[in-house]
């Protein structure tokens, strides 16, 4: 009978913790020590339904720790991507929304706009017939579409594309083309500079547009151009389709443009008078003019300039395209900004709306998470993990294992690393206000909002040109921690502390070390990678490693490129990235976490016993490494495949166990591996 009953409270369990959306303990006056005996059970069952027991750990440890996952998490119904972050991502979505449809709390003035913002969204059905209207009125502020106008009346000697998206990009921070945005100075991390910048391509990579395996996402696009241009404007059939493909034509061209296609680009911006930029592109592109449009003025600084070769082809691909084109174009890519279509199903306009309030007010919301369901002893628990795998890279900067960093370098590691801090993203110290005292929204016009939200994104565009740089003040919602260039500063999202998921009380610290101590890990390895480590301890972007140190670097990064090609997904082998960062800090993150761990191990006085989990036979090690790969289960769609391999700089969710875990001697050894099998390879890739 309690073993039956057990096991009831158990399955109810996993259902709590997948479904939690108040901040209620669904245990009530359950004993302690017996409820984490639950907590423990739940989680236990959960790692070993996902794990195929009869699969050699030696020969494949992703399918010996993700076996059943697909099985259990079809990818048959959106997202169409299964995975522990979806999860995560869903489990969040649901507190958001029981928090922004809260009745009876006390809200800020800005928890009541956001609100707000919310609920218009969920009433956009109310716009269906003023929708269209309301449209053409933001084109008029700027001009005329062609395709809403009869040829003989719209006059191509009347269209000015350069002013048309300055005073776009001026009333509504809004980039289309090229423009300017307001960022940190990659040298001097206390001031802002104007980058010259290109539009984010709509497909968002460069690939997409080229590679003929991506046929379908390309034809999706133009299928959603015209379907917009019929349904908002009014199109006929023919025109919408003989329209859409002339702007996805022309928005293929720009993206053929681009030099970077699958690499990052570090910093290679040069810091520019007005004038030299100036000169170099008038009078195709005259960059003054654009700047007295967008700012009122022309600056006397210095400002980033983009690669040359790039401009200069997209202005070409500007002259070379019909008048009437190019302000289509630009024109739709105005209107995507303030179109959300009403889907048929209710849940689906839930999904939509949220994700729309989040783009505007992630930190808001975040605070507003953090504040119903963090608590003071989550933050204290991950400062400790943060200062424990702080403390073992300090041993490793002054232990053999770096011994390829020279002295001066090891130096400048070192005083990096003592500057470098870790914040959860709760937003406590910031009055949101203050900082929203300007912007009206209501209940019912979500395009009036819109509208006075990107307004106000353009005055704070203008005025933080001559503010000194606030902190953090770029980080976003996110699923997993990330590390902040120009500060040397770790920061945590609110979504990985929810309980339950990566984190609990209850679970053996292995899995918190291999979860949440990993992504820290990875971050501050990130500060260390191709791109960090042009970044000195003040955030200031400068040369501080000597060649001898950046030459054995340069090889080791390398040996990664030459890994990871070898890696065969979906029939192919993995695409070539002349960058390694991601790769670089899953290696070194997975090696310092478990040392951290160890390290943590070794000391703890408290009862090993409680590292292992009931009705898993294994150490606490051993759990470490099962509980990194189960990270990286993952079921995708094969509609999808392609497409998030390309967009995504990380490889596929197998390689980022197989490739570390592969490299790394401490996990051949917990799980003897024989030498020259799959998981220990005679020859191995590592840096840190």
């Amino acid at each position: 009978m309690f073993g039956t009953l057990k096991w009831i409270l158990v399955l109810l369990l996993l259902r709590v913790s997948v479904a939690w959306t108040t901040s209620i303990d669904p245990f009530g006056d359950i004993n302690q020590r017996y409820k984490q005996q639950l907590l423990r059970y739940a989680k236990s069952a959960e790692m070993r339904n996902y794990m195929d027991e009869d699969v050699d750990p030696c020969s494949d440890f992703h399918q010996f720790a993700c076996g059943h996952y697909k099985r259990l998490n079809p990818p048959n119904y959106y997202p169409y991507v299964n995975n522990p972050f979806e999860s995560i991502s869903n489990a969040l979505s649901r507190k958001i929304s029981v928090v922004l449809r809260d009745k009876t709390s006390v809200d800020t003035l800005a928890e009541m706009k956001v609100k707000n913002f919310h609920e218009s969204c969920m009433n956009v059905g109310i716009l269906k017939n003023t929708y269209p209207e309301k449209l053409r009125e933001i084109v008029e502020e700027f001009g005329k579409m062609p395709a809403l106008e009869d040829d003989e009346i719209w006059l191509t000697y009347e269209f000015d594309w350069l002013k048309t998206i300055a005073e776009i990009a001026r009333k509504y921070d809004i980039r289309i083309i090229l423009g300017f945005e307001v960022k940190v100075d990659t040298a001097n991390s206390r001031i802002h500079r104007l980058h010259l910048a290109m539009q984010d391509l709509p497909l968002g990579s460069k690939l997409i547009y080229t590679q003929e395996h991506h046929e379908v996402y390309r034809k999706m696009r133009q299928d959603n151009i015209a379907e917009l241009l019929r349904s908002l404007l009014g199109l006929d059939e023919n025109s919408s389709e003989k329209i859409a493909h002339e702007i996805f034509d022309f928005e293929s061209v720009l993206a053929m443009a681009r030099t970077d296609t699958n690499s990052r680009t570090f910093f290679t911006k040069s810091l520019r008078t007005v004038d030299d930029v100036h000169n170099k592109y008038f009078p195709h592109f005259d960059v003054k003019r654009m700047l007295t449009i967008l700012l009122g003025y022309i600056p006397t600084a210095k400002i980033y300039d983009l690669n040359s070769f790039e401009t200069e082809r997209i202005i070409a691909a500007i002259q070379t395209t019909p008048k009437r084109v190019v302000a289509n174009y630009i024109f739709f890519n105005l209107l995507e900004h303030f179109i959300v279509m009403k889907p048929k199903m209710s849940d689906e306009l839930e999904h939509l709306c949220l994700m729309r309030t989040k783009k505007y007010f992630s930190n808001i919301m975040d605070d507003m998470v953090y504040r119903k369901y963090i608590t003071p002893q989550m933050e204290q628990d991950v400062q400790q993990m943060w200062h424990t795998i702080k403390a073992s890279f300090q041993r490793s900067l002054d232990s053999v294992k770096l011994s390829w960093m020279r002295p001066l370098t090891r130096h400048m590691a070192k005083l990096k690393l003592d500057a470098m801090k870790l914040e959860i993203n709760s937003h406590k110290e910031d009055n949101f206000d203050l900082e929203f005292q300007n912007i009206t929204l209501n209940k019912h016009d979500l395009v009036a909002n819109l509208k006075e939200i990107c307004t106000w994104k353009a005055q704070q565009t203008r005025t933080r040109l001559g503010e000194k740089p606030r902190p953090h003040n770029e980080a976003v919602m996110s699923f997993s921690p990330v590390y902040i260039l120009h500060e040397n500063l770790i920061k945590v999202p609110v979504a990985m502390l929810q309980p339950y998921y990566l984190w609990s009380d209850s679970y053996p610290n292995a899995l918190k070390f291999a979860t949440l101590g990993f992504f820290i890990s990875h971050e501050l390895i990130h500060a260390f990678d191709e791109e960090g480590r042009l970044f000195d301890a003040n955030g200031n972007n400068r040369q501080w490693w000597d060649f001898y140190t950046q030459e054995y670097f340069i090889k080791g990064t390398q040996c990664f490129r030459s890994q990871y090609q070898e890696y065969i997904y979906d029939g192919r082998h993995l695409s070539e990235n002349l960058s390694q960062s991601e790769n670089i800090a899953d290696n070194g993150g997975i090696q310092l976490a478990f040392d951290a761990y160890s390290d943590w191990y070794h000391r703890s006085r408290l009862n090993i016993e409680l590292e292992m989990l009931p009705r898993l036979n294994y150490t606490g090690k051993q759990l470490f490494f099962i509980a990194y790969a189960q990270l990286w289960c993952s079921s995708t769609h094969p509609m999808l495949r392609n497409f998030v391999t390309t967009m995504d700089e990380h490889v596929p969710d197998r390689f980022r166990v197989i490739g570390p875990l592969s490299n790394f001697l401490e996990f051949s050894k917990e799980f003897s591996c024989d030498l020259d099998t799959p998981m220990n390879p005679l020859e191995k890739c590592v840096i840190y």
